[in-house]
């Protein structure tokens, strides 16, 4: 069963009750001649969860023999082996939807052994159950195959609650966790890096080890952030942190950029700032005040990602790693992938056990991890601590 083995090797199971049924599916495909075949006592079923992302709702089956609401699916037809497309012709022939696809992706998404009551001539048996999601934009167009399958759209709290089955809740469960972007709602570090740790080992195995990861609300106005970067910069932490006391001092504890451009160039000088750091913060305050840069929070929520890199590299002494840190710990936004940081880089290389990806190497390496890239970036950094010995840093504090 070439299409099912090559599903199953790219399928992590979650937890010891799965791993033990994903192993009875492995062995079942290689001895059986046919694992489809419906005369064995445990045979191969595809099923799919069908759900209309924009509302987050999922469309159940009522199952006579079972006496339950269930996804949609069922067994091959002769000479068939390809899991998911089994799964797709099941839920179009049940419940009439034309536009069926694989969603988010073409992956297994769950597999579960379901015990079968007897009926139609049936033993009492048990179906290997192999699960996909799948998502439709015409939730109206839905049609039962007959009036003793009736279909219902349900919230995933009232799907959970019109099901008796522990294995179906499950399914949903991990649904649940896919959908929380697309329900507008934003997601959380520690959501997207369960999201990630479904979808990838070594994300799972550096989230065992050190837990969810740790994104600390941000304690500075974002002005103050930028001065406190651009004073940190090139310096050991016992001289940037002298400095940037003694700038806060002279500007009386409110770091604004009006306070900033009326310091006089001896203050500037007398706190320890370099002409160049100097200047930097001159030409920061001036391109906040001006426009250039925007550090409002209405301003910064109405900017992309790009367009906040492109604004703060136009500040001297800025640049692209700057405008990452402050994308990711002042921000927190979701999906920064900073591959010109040397940790990440080196993270990434002892993590995923390859050699140190260089920055343009790294870049497509993140792909698989968008939207939440920045999850699996502070994974990097945390693996260059794990495995190389370096000490832990403010960046994952």
């Amino acid at each position: 069963m070439p299409d099912l083995a090559m599903l199953l090797d790219r399928y992590r199971p979650q937890g010891d009750a799965e791993t033990s049924d994903v192993q009875r599916v492995r062995a079942l495909a290689e001895s059986a001649g046919d694992p489809w075949q419906r005369d064995l006592p445990l045979h191969v079923t595809a099923s799919a969860l069908i759900v209309h992302p924009p509302t987050a709702r999922v469309l159940l089956r009522w199952h006579q023999r079972q006496q339950a609401w269930l996804q949609v699916g069922g067994h091959g037809d002769p000479g068939e082996s390809d899991p998911l497309a089994i799964a797709g012709r099941e839920a179009q022939e049940e419940t009439g939807l034309q536009d069926l696809a694989p969603w988010p992706d073409a992956e297994i998404r769950h597999v579960a052994i379901v015990d079968v009551p007897a009926g139609k001539g049936e033993p009492v048996h048990q179906h290997a159950d192999v699960r996909f999601f799948m998502a439709t934009q015409t939730p109206d167009a839905a049609r039962p195959e007959s009036a003793h399958a009736p279909l219902r759209w349900l919230s995933l709290t009232e799907a959970r609650d019109a099901t008796a089955e522990d294995n179906l809740r499950e399914t949903l469960a991990r649904l649940e966790r896919l959908l929380a972007p697309a329900s507008g709602r934003r997601v959380t570090h520690a959501e997207a890096a369960r999201i990630l740790a479904d979808r990838d080992p070594v994300i799972a195995r550096l989230r065992a080890e050190t837990g969810p990861p740790r994104f600390s609300r941000p304690a500075e106005s974002p002005f103050a952030a930028l001065v406190r970067a651009i004073v940190y910069q090139q310096l050991a932490g016992g001289a940037a942190s002298a400095i940037h006391g003694r700038l806060i001092a002279a500007l009386d504890g409110d770091v604004q950029p009006e306070g900033l451009t009326g310091l006089p160039d001896e203050t500037l000088r007398a706190v320890g700032l370099s002409r160049n750091k100097a200047a930097s913060l001159r030409d920061l305050a001036a391109k906040v005040l001006d426009g250039t840069v925007v550090l409002s929070p209405r301003g910064l929520s109405r900017q992309s990602d790009d367009e906040v890199i492109a604004r703060l590299s136009a500040v001297r002494g800025i640049g692209p790693w700057t405008a990452h840190m402050f994308l990711l710990f002042q921000l927190r936004r979701l999906d920064v992938w900073p591959t010109g940081d040397l940790g990440v880089r080196r993270g990434y290389g002892l993590a995923w056990q390859v050699p140190m990806p260089t920055a343009r190497e790294l870049q497509p390496l993140g792909d698989p991890y968008r939207p939440y890239r920045s999850v699996a970036a502070w994974y990097c950094w945390r693996a260059a601590e794990l495995y190389a010995g370096a000490a832990d840093s403010a960046l994952t504090r």
